[in-house]
């Protein structure tokens, strides 16, 4: 079994390595959050960093549906995709994303919404009265 006292040295020894390497530690988290980032790309919709740049460019760093500038971040944008045939379509607000898998982007559901908003069944009320 291993002596107390040999983790509290091997600790010592870690946070004094993590201390003087700050700069390097700084540098690898970057580059390992680049990387995780590509594969992840790569990985759930076949794209490289170039298409996503390349996306992001086109769109001018907005949203392709309200044009609402993208945020940076985990879960702040998306790379929206046909669930059905993988073919990605655009990068996407949060809202917008969340609003189109709401409506399990169905052409039909969007255009009874909009249907809906232009004609909303409670003005059929101040007509009538």
């Amino acid at each position: 079994m291993v002596a107390v006292r040999d983790l509290e040295k091997k600790r010592a020894t870690t946070r004094k390595w993590h201390h003087e390497h700050k700069e390097e530690r700084k540098q690898w988290r970057a580059k390992r959050k680049i990387e995780e980032r590509t594969n992840k790309l790569r990985q759930r919709h076949g794209l490289t960093l170039a298409d996503y740049e390349s996306m992001w460019t086109i769109q001018n760093g907005g949203c392709a549906i309200c044009s609402e500038p993208l945020k940076v971040g985990p879960g702040e944008s998306a790379v929206d995709h046909d669930h059905s045939t993988g073919e990605v379509r655009g990068l996407l607000c949060r809202e917008c994303n969340t609003g189109l898998g709401k409506f399990k982007d169905s052409n039909t559901l969007l255009q009874l919404a909009q249907n809906y908003l232009s004609e909303p069944p409670a003005r059929l009320l101040r007509r009538v009265t």
